[in-house]
């Protein structure tokens, strides 16, 4: 899963969309702006009034303008295509994947596809590195 270039807000500022369905069946997106990413989001949080989205964006230190989510939750609501990812509630095995508290997945089919939504607890894990088969 790759991100999307979408928008490009006035002051320059590209706008990066990820996005995935998992195994329920629920459309995943997320947001990224320059090196700062926002969780993952369930599309239908970008409806409405966004709230959710929004505090989502907010705690990630993206902070957009009104403006500036409007734009995103257009492109988010009228995205379709969206390819089948494995979605992990907590670290551990799911089929051939394991996901690390850190949220890195391992997995033998490089790059992974997978959508970590469990708070991520960066200090389990003292070293990065890649695994190779």
């Amino acid at each position: 899963m790759r991100y999307v270039p979408q928008t490009k807000f006035q002051d320059g500022t590209h706008v990066f969309i990820r996005k995935g369905r998992d195994q329920d069946g629920t459309n995943w997106v997320q947001i990224r702006v320059g090196p700062r990413k926002a969780k993952y989001q369930k599309q239908s949080d970008f409806r409405g009034k966004g709230r959710k989205a929004i505090a989502a964006l907010d705690e990630a230190g993206l902070n957009p303008t009104v403006e500036q989510f409007e734009e995103i939750q257009s492109h988010v609501n009228s995205m379709t295509g969206f390819h089948r990812v494995t979605r992990f509630q907590q670290p551990g095995w799911s089929g051939e994947k394991f996901a690390l508290p850190d949220g890195s997945v391992i997995s033998r089919s490089m790059p992974d596809h997978s959508i970590v939504g469990f708070e991520l607890q960066r200090n389990r894990t003292s070293r990065t590195g890649r695994v190779t088969a």
